[in-house]
């Protein structure tokens, strides 16, 4: 069975440089995350319309 990825951010985590790189990039994924929302909501998102 494949690793999944809970179980590799688990394992990548448990290394203490990753990990304070993975807290030290968080705020900037979560402005990504508020973004991608707010355009979605106003509908202003690149759907491929065939």
């Amino acid at each position: 069975m494949r690793p999944t990825l809970k179980d590799f951010k688990k394992k990548a985590l448990s290394n203490p440089v990753i990990k304070e790189e993975y807290k030290r990039l968080a705020p900037s994924y979560e402005r990504r995350r508020q973004l991608l929302k707010i355009r979605k909501e106003a509908e202003l998102v690149q759907d491929k319309k065939d």
